[in-house]
């Protein structure tokens, strides 16, 4: 299974994510460190990922999209040199700047699939269902009416 999840990562970070002016990115500069620094990080350039990344955050430091996909790459580039702690130190402060961000939750329950149990990564990963759109609302079926 954490073969499985680990493949499962290793897709998701080889995709990459890239920005542009039209999510709402005011600096083109910004934007332009931001891809930079994706690039950098999908080809193993850690340390030029983490300087372009660092270089994004301070032209748009009020940028709270800039600041959850940054914490969430570097969680990802710590967890790919097996830094459980920090990735996932980086991956709540993902979290915290947005609750509700998908990645940050699904790359948190590897983190736990790995450092600590399936349970604790499996509350993690059930947050990205919808379960309660999936619930029956009643276990009563109305009867189909036929068309005269």
């Amino acid at each position: 299974m954490r073969i499985i999840a680990l493949t499962f990562l290793v897709l998701l970070l080889t995709s990459g994510t890239s920005f542009t002016a039209e999510k709402g990115f005011s600096s083109e500069d910004a934007v332009n460190y931001y891809n930079e620094g994706v690039k950098a990080q999908q080809s193993g350039d850690y340390n030029t990922a983490f300087n372009a990344y660092q270089k994004t955050l301070l032209l748009a430091p009020d940028n709270l999209e800039y600041q959850k996909c940054i914490r969430n790459n570097l969680g990802i580039m710590y967890f790919q040199r097996q830094e459980y702690e920090a990735a996932e130190q980086f991956f709540k402060e993902a979290l915290i700047i947005d609750p509700d961000c998908g990645f940050a939750k699904l790359n948190l329950g590897l983190v736990y699939d790995v450092r600590k149990s399936k349970d604790e990564s499996l509350q993690y990963w059930a947050q990205l269902l919808n379960l309660e759109a999936m619930k029956p609302k009643s276990f009563i079926i109305a009867p189909q009416h036929k068309n005269e």
